[in-house]
């Protein structure tokens, strides 16, 4: 049988269009497969074998190749230098340990932040790699939780709280409306000078749950800087919260929205500072004099110089009123109280450590506040004195009406967050 020719020459353009079209189809197929590809995959051994095998016996161009074992061409051609360079397909070693964490670790991990809100990623990582026996970063737990919406941030500083107490307190007013315009809450706080940038600075208020100048360790305490704790919005900030012997800040796992809560609360205590002792009284429609307090206050100063001078006269001057005053010693004697009882004083318990709850806290932040705005600050006790005592008639009256205003809410918030902090 013999070929013309043109025969011979038809039959191998047949050849070549088939073939043509053949790869045509496979790199058809080969891109709808890397559409198609929902996560990466390595290139596997036998893949790079034949990937060297196409370049070096066949001399396929790379994107030839690429067609052939599905994959790109630039993957192909790093695959052939390497082979060219270092005679060898082997992966090079990884820089980081591969994802090997489980959707059961990804709960663990979560549950242990939620759990302790103040563990560290470092921590939860070796439990981790104690677990799954792979090598796992705390950067990596870090991660992990920040794609559950938990972000490592300061924690909020507050008292610990009686939570049983104040419960029985706030549901014994959860009606009250107009009732609270009664009320005169009372409060002392403390002014400090604090030495900051090689200048003496004013500090915001101190309030304890005493009178006298001896801290107590279980204390209502406020002790901020003047240069922070006004910030852009206006707002009063607690300080960073600092470990004892190192400068690293306690961050708290906890989602947005979460700052009140319970266990995203670290308690604080602190020390003395040297400043002043002030003690005043809120009503609805009016306000004490500020009172200075030199000293130590036992009970028989409290009577002498805060309320026979000071409280008989304003109360007297009220058609009702309800006297309300915190838990420290001096105030919750038994001499105290026969005192309240021969003059027909009507007093108001007090659930212990519930600072937030009293409308007067916030008075003192106002005039705290305040304080940041004067442009000299208090350099002695005296100067800062007199600087409190203006700055406590000129906050106006209308904003102590809302603090007023605002005790339903709060009490209603304490009874909706399980007798957590209330925020206010």
């Amino acid at each position: 049988m013999s070929f013309s020719l043109s025969d011979l020459q038809s039959w191998i353009f047949a050849v070549d269009l088939k073939d043509q079209c053949h790869h045509y189809h496979c790199g058809l197929r080969t891109l709808r497969r890397l559409r198609n590809r929902s996560s990466f995959d390595q290139v596997s051994e036998f893949d790079r074998g034949r990937i060297v095998a196409y370049r070096g016996d066949r001399g396929l161009s790379f994107r030839e190749i690429g067609s052939r074992v599905g994959r790109n061409q630039t993957t192909v051609m790093r695959i052939c230098d390497r082979w060219m360079q270092e005679g060898t397909t082997d992966r090079r070693v990884r820089s980081h340990p591969p994802q090997c964490l489980t959707s059961r670790a990804d709960r663990k991990i979560v549950s242990m932040a939620v759990t302790d809100r103040s563990v560290a990623s470092r921590t939860v990582a070796q439990h981790i790699q104690s677990v799954t026996h792979h090598p796992v970063s705390a950067r990596t737990i870090r991660h992990r939780l920040q794609q559950r919406g938990l972000s490592a941030r300061r924690s909020l500083l507050r008292l610990p709280l009686t939570q049983n107490l104040r419960r029985q307190w706030c549901d014994e007013r959860r009606m009250w409306t107009a009732e609270w315009n009664e009320i005169v809450f009372t409060d002392e706080s403390r002014f400090c000078l604090q030495h900051h940038d090689e200048a003496l600075t004013t500090m915001a208020p101190t309030s304890f749950g005493r009178l006298d100048e001896r801290l107590s360790a279980s204390a209502n305490s406020r002790l901020l800087t003047v240069a922070v704790v006004k910030s852009e919005s206006g707002k009063l900030h607690m300080p960073t919260v600092r470990r004892q012997g190192s400068s690293s800040q306690i961050r708290v796992w906890r989602h947005r929205g979460e700052r009140m809560l319970n266990s995203c609360v670290m308690h604080r205590h602190t020390g003395p500072a040297p400043g002043i002792m002030v003690w005043g009284g809120i009503g609805y429609h009016s306000r004490t004099s500020l009172v200075r307090i030199a000293g130590t206050l036992n009970t028989q100063r409290y009577i002498s110089e805060v309320l026979e001078p000071v409280v008989l006269p304003y109360l007297q001057g009220l058609s009702t009123a309800i006297f309300q005053q915190d838990n420290a010693r001096p105030p919750m004697t038994r001499i105290v109280q026969r005192f309240f009882v021969n003059r027909q004083i009507e007093f108001h318990l007090w659930p212990a450590r519930s600072p937030e709850l009293s409308p007067i806290e916030n008075m003192w932040s106002m005039v705290a506040q305040r304080l940041t705005q004067i442009t000299s600050p208090a350099a002695t006790p005296d100067q800062l004195w007199q600087s409190v005592d203006a700055v406590w008639y000129a906050v106006p009256q209308k904003h102590i009406q809302s603090l007023f205003e605002s005790m339903p809410r709060s009490v209603a918030t304490v009874i909706s967050n399980n007798s957590d902090y209330s925020g206010y």
